[in-house]
């Protein structure tokens, strides 16, 4: 494996079809093959010829498939540049390519045809077969995820919390699910689909997040297109969910254990009857960042802390391991991006100088904004009531800090708010994060000003949250 590419080769997305998986890295436009028999890996096919055709300036950015997809008969990837969509023999390796109406970014295939969705506020679905090309219907606001079995397409229609099942062929809507929050993952089979969803609640009008004793919880649907039924088969708590379809079980990521700083998470893998009767789960190391089924093979991919690498592990239908699958034998070199230079080391107090001038930036001018739904507007960097006085450099040159000097409405007093910059904040960028930070502990978690224990010194009210350590994550 070239050591230039961080963390080796990332298998983000996978694809199980014709006795093979198919997996891709984000950050590259290679498509590999993974053999079901052998665990062997090899590169399939790729979309774009060297790296002399990547901009430098994009160097550090994902030039890999927005979305990869098996349906008729062959292996399908939306490249992440352009309005294409790219077919691979799966026995003869020969590609072509297709032009679509508009950009999509998720595909999902079956033996009827391959069907895209468009970005976030287009609310377009195309579908493309060999014998009637590409046909297109407007279905929502915004779609956020595509599926299909041979029977159903399925889709999201966010701004109304409604899953759709589809007809293959015409795209015509033939039920509709409505589910507060709309679905976090979704997969089918037949003429039933499965969603998970974080419950979400309306309190006089506005929509927030359900918390329980360990955070967010997951709700785990079964839904019927035939009958209309709509079942809850389960609910964990969890962050947005993984899942995929196995013979006869359904495999949902769950609940993760952090650990101390340098221990290794493990992670819950649930299962489920398709009916939703039977249930258990495994115990993982690590995360589980993409799950993939076939007929006899269970895929797990995720970071392992210890190894600072993301791991494709194969396992039985029943959850027994088989083994891990090695990319270290592959070449990506030409599809690499080149890596730029890393900016100079410089003193502390020079550095911190630069890093005081992006903050103050960032937290003066505003930006664009979008919601899931895709209405688009810009707004301040945190909020009417926050007013930025001043970003300034403190402390001494060997231990220089960066304190945001701000006042908020309602509140006569000067706030202010520190971060200690060090030589390890060069590579991480504090100037970043900060904001970010700021705008967390000012607006998000329910810390807010008025969680903050004060502190007066030199003319300013200084907050810290016993929560939240600013120190530790500037």
């Amino acid at each position: 494996m070239n050591s230039t590419l961080e963390l080796g080769f990332s298998p983000d997305i996978l694809r199980t079809g014709f006795g093979a998986l198919w997996c891709a890295d984000f950050r590259l436009p290679v498509l590999v093959r993974v053999d079901e028999s052998t665990l062997a890996a090899e590169i399939f096919g790729t979309f774009q010829a060297t790296s002399e055709d990547y901009d430098a300036v994009e160097a550090f950015g994902n030039h890999g498939p927005r979305s990869v997809a098996c349906g008729l008969g062959s292996v399908w990837v939306v490249p992440r540049e352009g309005n294409r969509l790219l077919r691979f023999d799966p026995t003869s390796r020969r590609s072509e390519s297709f032009e679509l109406p508009f950009r999509v970014i998720e595909i999902a295939g079956n033996d009827e045809g391959v069907y895209g969705i468009g970005e976030l506020g287009d609310g377009r679905i195309v579908r493309y077969d060999p014998e009637a090309g590409m046909s297109v219907r407007e279905l929502a606001r915004t779609l956020p995820l595509v599926v299909a079995s041979d029977e159903r397409v399925w889709t999201v229609d966010e701004a109304a919390d409604d899953i759709l099942a589809l007809d293959v062929r015409s795209l015509q809507p033939l039920r509709r699910f409505h589910h507060l929050g709309g679905a976090d993952a979704l997969v089918a089979r037949g003429t039933v689909a499965w969603h998970c969803s974080t419950r979400q609640v309306e309190i006089d009008g506005r929509r927030a997040f359900a918390f329980g004793p360990s955070g967010p919880t997951i709700e785990l649907f079964r839904l019927d297109a035939d009958t209309g039924e709509s079942v809850s088969i389960g609910e964990f708590p969890g962050a947005v969910p993984r899942v995929t379809l196995g013979p006869d079980r359904l495999w949902v990521s769950g609940p993760r254990s952090e650990g101390m700083e340098d221990d290794q998470p493990t992670s819950s893998l649930l299962y489920f009857d398709l009916d939703g009767e039977g249930r258990g789960h495994l115990d993982l190391s690590g995360q589980i960042d993409s799950l993939a089924a076939s007929e006899s093979i269970l895929w797990v991919s995720g970071f392992q802390r210890t190894l600072q690498a993301v791991v494709l592990t194969a396992f039985m239908g029943d959850g027994t391991p088989l083994g891990e699958v090695s990319f270290e034998h592959l070449d990506f070199e030409p599809w690499m991006p080149p890596q730029l230079e890393s900016p100079p080391h410089l003193p502390l107090d020079e550095f911190a100088e630069q890093a005081r001038e992006i903050v103050e930036q960032s937290l003066r001018e505003p930006g664009q904004s979008v919601d899931r739904l895709g209405n688009r507007w810009v707004s301040p960097p945190i909020s009417e009531e926050f007013s930025l006085e001043r970003v300034e450099v403190r402390g001494t040159k060997e231990l220089p800090e960066l304190a945001v000097l701000f006042r908020w409405a309602g509140h006569d007093d000067l706030f202010g708010i520190s971060f200690p910059v060090t030589d390890e904040h060069q590579s991480a960028a504090p100037d970043g994060y900060i904001s970010v930070h700021v705008q967390e502990n000012l607006l998000a978690y329910g810390f807010g000003i008025e969680n903050a224990t004060r502190e007066r010194a030199d003319g300013v009210t200084w907050l810290r949250w016993s929560q939240w350590n600013v120190s530790d994550n500037a």
